[in-house]
């Protein structure tokens, strides 16, 4: 009987509240793993646990087959991925793009790291941090051909979750901005009806188990209780900062397709609201803080 193929060699570059961990997941389940973020102390600790630390992203293309994105925008992405030097190192590699893009932005890339010679695969992932570190993140993928489970990037994938095609590049981008546009406005519909009740004196509890038993209920509503009525976001999943982006590129992208986004656009002011109380770099949770002076 053969022997198993060796797992890819595997880059994920930027290292932010998820980035690291889809990094450790990999690191814990033997792939070889190089790590590249801007400020390499939060790479330390993945050097310690036995992924390379590279300097440069260069750096890290140069030793993996894969590379994984865990990057802020498409602007990172360029000044990351396309740089002179990286540019040098794609040819063959297979590009995953697990940030949060919009459809067009990624067709775009698509186009160009294919001139030079890679395989583009965007994978936008659904789950946080807790998540990542289990393997059973929800990854959605957008690519030319849906890839094969013993490939290279369909090991990688498995090792980080669950995965789903829908089709071309661009269509698993903007199911993943039509998620994160009902995470966005689910937040501010309860940060505004948990401010109702608490302005008016009502007993939370009671509130909570009305509505739990409801058909209007999410988890998320749990998740995010105790953080807004303490008032404190500390440790984020994802932050405020984050969601007003991916939020705005929803309203570009939903009027681009000729649809009416008033009800999105008018988050805008909401969240806007917390970044500006000093609530950018924290859970978004803090969207409270801008429905609730």
């Amino acid at each position: 009987m053969a022997s198993e193929a060796p797992l890819p060699p595997t880059a994920v570059l930027g290292l932010g509240h998820l980035g690291a961990k889809v990094a450790e997941r990999l690191v814990n389940e033997k792939f070889p793993v190089a790590v590249w973020n801007r400020s390499t102390e939060k790479a330390k600790y993945l050097g310690e646990m036995g992924a390379k630390v590279a300097q440069i992203p260069a750096e890290a293309l140069s030793q993996s087959e894969i590379i994984i994105l865990m990057l802020v925008d498409a602007a990172a992405i360029r000044q990351t991925l396309l740089s002179d030097e990286s540019q040098k190192h794609l040819n063959k590699k297979t590009i995953v793009q697990m940030g949060t893009i919009s459809a067009g932005e990624s067709r775009e890339l698509e186009a160009t790291v294919t001139k030079l010679g890679a395989r583009w695969v965007e994978a936008p992932v659904q789950g946080s941090k807790a998540e990542a570190l289990a393997g059973t993140l929800q990854v959605m993928i957008g690519a030319e051909t849906e890839p094969e489970p013993e490939s290279a990037i369909g090991r990688v994938l498995a090792a980080l979750g669950s995965v789903e095609y829908f089709g071309k590049v661009g269509a698993a981008s903007t199911v993943k901005l039509a998620i994160n546009h009902l995470l966005i406005a689910e937040t501010a519909a309860f940060s505004a009806s948990l401010g109702l009740v608490r302005a008016n004196g009502v007993d939370v509890s009671r509130f909570m188990d009305t509505l739990r038993g409801s058909a209007l209920y999410a988890k998320q509503f749990d998740k995010k209780l105790q953080k807004m009525m303490d008032r404190i976001h500390s440790n984020p999943n994802s932050t405020t900062r984050l969601f007003l982006k991916d939020l705005d590129l929803f309203v570009a992208d939903a009027e681009a397709a000729n649809l009416k986004a008033d009800g999105a656009k008018s988050l805008h002011g909401v969240i806007q609201a917390a970044i500006d109380k000093g609530f950018g770099d924290t859970d978004y949770s803090a969207i409270y803080e801008g429905v609730n002076p």
